[in-house]
């Protein structure tokens, strides 16, 4: 079943010439997400154009499937899971659709915001009411599928990208500071709410986003249920591992997984292979120096005939493939590792894959990370002091950052106007280092918000993976499935308490009990281990790289109030020689801040124009 992007424009008044320009403009973004084809819809105050991407069939065209009926129009981008279920209990007599947008429009009818609960599944949806001009944006309670928008009051714009968004602003772009800092700092673990732009926010996941004359409203339609004495059994969570994994293969020819050898794919792997109608493809990434990838286990060949030994080279982390893979990412690609993700994306395409499962989720629901080196206290103290070190220098201690009050107390002994943090004795980079685990980090933390560290996870770690997971997966036609964020599955994990996933040094035990038959006892005795980034000998380019440019940096707009424009030549060589990820984080700003000035700068090509304007309209629901 193909997939889609789209972007899109509501006004109060009527669309003008200049309305159809910006929205144009995107074409070439939403094209980018890979092969496909535009299509678009307009009245008077709404107006969308659609890319369809054929990610089973790239012979042929694909969109024909129906999202304009006589009283709503609807974008879809996703997958819904039990449509033929939700179909014929809605539409009993009736024979079920062949995709999934009539199934939303007579569920809408029929429930209103009810339904959005009930469908399981992956998908961003954007929903408009002819008649009222009220606006509706839906993710799902993961938030698999993207879904960005900017509100101007007279205006909405919406897209799949947060950069197509961008283009149709009125207002001249502006970098959200506060979003690039946090990244920085936190990682991971930084709230994704907002985009790298100003303005430019995303629809939460679990949550419907309501626009209508100017006013906007949003509102949760799923919360993560609390913990219960009452858990499933290991039946009851075999049974929801296999139907969610027997779901997302359903149909397709040739499934791949992408497999590390750990409990999480492996479990996905053994399932697919299972249920699938042909045989399983599993891909796995490992380092030309490295010939056993990440641990050894389950690497040989008699386990998947068919198993995709992806080879990396130093070749692979070179600057084009940092370009290319900003390009798509829409954000800077602050860890090498991200390439190790692309090129197993490139090599599903190559073997004709189009549908790829993937082990996201599994962490974050059944505790995979309460044990790993980065969380909370361990973030920091794992880190070294030099990192710190660097972290200070580049941001010299600016106080008006609101979302940033590690610099308000790190400064409450005046510390800060003494000398460059990078010089300060061992002894008080220390003392300051723990400070910050004891007073930042907490407040930041599931703890100190009354929430537990699943769901502080859920809104964290897991929307940056499935955004980078989603996007990866458009720039080579490939459609990404997670099997372990079916709603029943989320379910059941947020109902399991801390003391129930955790034990010793192994974490997720209740998926690990459930995958005895499946998994190996040696993977069953794993504990969690990240994938290795790539030999820092293989990225050293980035080190002479980010001292030539880090005046050039300085240039691009906002980054004055962001990195220190006092440090001396001298001082930034010797911050990036001795912290080569430092360096790589530095050129991965400076790629993407140059990717986003030639975007937002491109005019709209007249022949892009004509083009797009003589695309057929959205097709209509036959009745």
């Amino acid at each position: 079943m193909p997939v889609s992007t789209f972007a899109g424009i509501a006004v109060d008044q009527g669309l003008t010439t200049e309305d159809f320009m910006r929205l144009f403009s995107t074409a070439e973004k939403l094209r980018q997400c890979g092969p496909g084809y535009l299509d678009r819809w307009s009245d008077q105050r709404f107006a969308i154009l659609r890319n369809m991407l054929a990610t089973l069939d790239t012979s042929r065209r694909v969109s024909n499937r129906p999202v304009v009926d006589t009283d709503m129009v609807i974008a879809f981008n996703g997958k819904i899971y039990n449509y033929l279920e939700l179909w014929r209990r809605l539409v009993p007599d009736a024979p079920p659709p062949v995709s999934e947008e009539p199934l939303i429009l007579e569920g809408f009818r029929k429930y209103g915001d009810s339904i959005w609960p009930l469908l399981d599944g992956e998908f961003a949806i954007a929903l408009y009411h002819p008649a009222t001009g009220e606006t509706r944006m839906v993710r799902d309670r993961a938030g698999v599928k993207p879904l960005y928008y900017a509100n101007a009051k007279t205006r909405l714009c919406f897209a799949s990208s947060a950069m197509a968004v961008l283009l149709q602003r009125t207002t001249p772009p502006q970098l959200n500071e506060e979003r690039l800092l946090s990244d920085w700092l936190y990682g991971p673990w930084s709230p994704q709410r907002d985009s790298y732009f100003l303005g430019v926010s995303q629809v939460r996941p679990g949550h419907v986003v309501r626009w209508c004359a100017g006013c906007l409203s949003e509102k949760a339609y799923w919360t993560p249920p609390e913990s219960q004495d009452e858990l499933c059994s290991v039946e009851d969570l075999q049974e929801m591992l296999t139907a969610a994994i027997r779901q997302r293969v359903r149909g397709v020819s040739t499934p791949g997984v992408f497999w590390s050898g750990g409990l999480d794919s492996t479990i996905v792997a053994a399932v697919a292979n299972e249920h699938s109608d042909n045989e399983m493809q599993p891909f796995t990434a490992v380092y030309e120096a490295s010939p056993h990838g990440r641990n050894g286990a389950g690497y040989s060949e008699g386990a998947y005939p068919r198993l995709h030994l992806v080879q990396l080279a130093p070749s692979h982390f070179q600057r084009p493939s940092l370009e290319q893979v900003t390009a798509f990412l829409e954000e800077p690609v602050w860890d090498p590792v991200f390439i190790t993700s692309f090129e197993l994306y490139r090599a599903a395409a190559t073997a004709n894959t189009r549908i790829v499962l993937t082990g996201q989720g599994a962490d974050e629901l059944w505790g995979g990370y309460r044990l790993e080196q980065a969380w909370l206290h361990q973030v920091w103290e794992e880190r070294s002091v030099t990192t710190l070190d660097a972290l200070h220098a580049l941001f010299c201690g600016r106080l008006d950052k609101p979302a940033l009050d590690i610099w308000r107390c790190l400064d409450s002994d005046g510390l800060w106007e003494r000398r460059p943090f990078f010089k300060l004795p061992e002894n008080l980079k220390v003392q300051l280092l723990r400070r910050l685990a004891d007073n930042i980090l907490p407040s930041w933390s599931a703890s100190a918000r009354g929430i537990s560290e699943e769901v502080w996870h859920f809104g964290t770690i897991l929307q940056r993976n499935l955004a980078q997971e989603d996007r990866m997966g458009m720039a080579w036609s490939i459609e990404s499935r997670a099997p372990f964020l079916s709603n029943a599955i989320i379910d059941a994990g947020f109902r399991y308490s801390a003391t129930d996933k955790v034990d010793g040094h192994l974490e997720k035990l209740p998926l690990r009990r459930a995958a005895r038959q499946w998994v190996s006892d040696e993977v069953l005795q794993m504990p969690k281990r990240s994938f290795p980034e790539p030999p820092k000998a293989w990225w050293s380019w980035v080190v002479p790289t980010a001292q030539e440019n880090y005046s050039t940096l300085l240039e691009f707009s906002g980054m004055h109030h962001i990195l220190c424009e006092q440090l001396s030549a001298d001082d930034v060589r010797v911050l990036l020689q001795t912290n080569a990820k430092l360096a790589w984080r530095l050129t991965a700003l400076s790629v993407f801040l140059k990717e986003c000035n030639s975007i937002l700068s491109a005019p709209v090509p007249s022949s892009v124009v004509g083009s797009l304007t003589a695309l057929p309209p959205i097709p209509s629901i036959s009745r």
